[in-house]
């Protein structure tokens, strides 16, 4: 279990980013919102975000998707995390 694994479920339990289940490269905002909550120091935004879905990557209560969108002038995969489901 990470610091982050843990202020992503903070923030996603807020009534604020209750509606989200999954954070996602370009979510800005959100992922902004889980960089403060976890601590991080000052750094550039896209760093920042790298680390935290680096993070979600290591974590065993996130698992991994991937979707298309444009990067840039082209068209990518991204990757996300979204919370395990268990049963």
């Amino acid at each position: 279990m990470s610091k982050v694994g843990d202020a992503v479920l903070r923030v996603l339990q807020t009534p604020e980013w209750a509606h989200m289940d999954t954070v996602a490269y370009g979510e800005c905002e959100l992922l902004d919102v889980i960089a403060s909550e976890a601590g991080f120091p000052s750094m550039h935004p896209l760093n920042r975000h790298k680390r935290i879905l680096d993070a979600l990557g290591r974590d065993p209560r996130f698992e991994k998707f991937k979707f298309r969108c444009w990067l840039g002038n082209r068209e990518g995969l991204a990757r996300g995390y979204r919370k395990k489901v268990t049963v």
